[in-house]
């Protein structure tokens, strides 16, 4: 992201910041012309500083909580935008946080990430149905979970089996992403998953690699 593009979107968002009027932020942004991947930059960018603040104590927790709560508005605006938007796809992933995990406002951002790169992209949180069921009545190419916390690392090993042996498409490929893997707390490979994905415009690339790759030993042509 260049450093106009970076200062362009941080006016826009501290310009509706104030009255939190997250529909005036994303026209703003969608009338700005700007690209998906630096507006993605600059939330996640945003709603670390929020954090910082906060730790600092320069900012209350009810600030840091609006301003966090905003970000995540315009994020589903912007993801809402581009659902609306989107036609056929060639490959599917279900998102969902490993189950207790309370942090999902990056899972958001994953979304719109999969969406711009051409993904047909299902958030369980948006679902009645539990991301087991989801995943028994549709096929999925990716299933992809976030993780904050270290003490939940057994459920999401935990959930990712019961998801793989759930499955309607036997070739599912799991990716896992969040701060407790960005911290190096966790391991892709110790919780059973194909891959980890260090930010949300890198996802899609990473998960485009575990499919290709399942394909390849499906045909024979890789071993396992």
């Amino acid at each position: 992201m260049t450093v106009h593009t970076g200062h362009f979107l941080r006016n826009i968002i501290e310009k509706h910041s104030h009255e939190l009027n997250s529909k005036d932020t994303v026209a703003s942004i969608f009338y700005s012309g700007e690209r998906l991947s630096p507006i993605m930059e600059e939330l996640a960018y945003q709603a670390r500083a929020a954090i910082v603040l906060w730790e600092e104590d320069e900012l209350s927790f009810c600030e840091v909580t609006a301003r966090v709560a905003h970000l995540q508005m315009i994020a589903r605006y912007l993801f809402s935008n581009i659902t609306r938007k989107a036609s056929c796809h060639e490959r599917s992933i279900l998102l969902m946080p490993c189950p207790e995990e309370t942090h999902v406002f990056g899972l958001q951002l994953l979304g719109a990430a999969f969406h711009d790169a051409g993904w047909a992209v299902t958030m369980s949180a948006t679902k009645p149905e539990r991301p087991r069921v989801l995943i028994e009545r549709h096929h999925y190419d990716v299933v992809g979970l976030s993780l904050s916390r270290e003490s939940l690392l057994p459920l999401l090993r935990d959930e990712i089996t019961r998801l793989r042996r759930a499955s309607r498409n036997q070739s599912l490929r799991v990716l896992v992403g969040g701060p407790c893997f960005d911290r190096g707390d966790a391991d892709a490979e110790l919780v059973g998953a194909d891959a980890y994905a260090p930010d949300a415009w890198s996802a899609p690339t990473v998960a485009g690699e575990i499919v290709n790759e399942q394909k390849l030993i499906c045909a024979g042509i890789l071993t396992s």
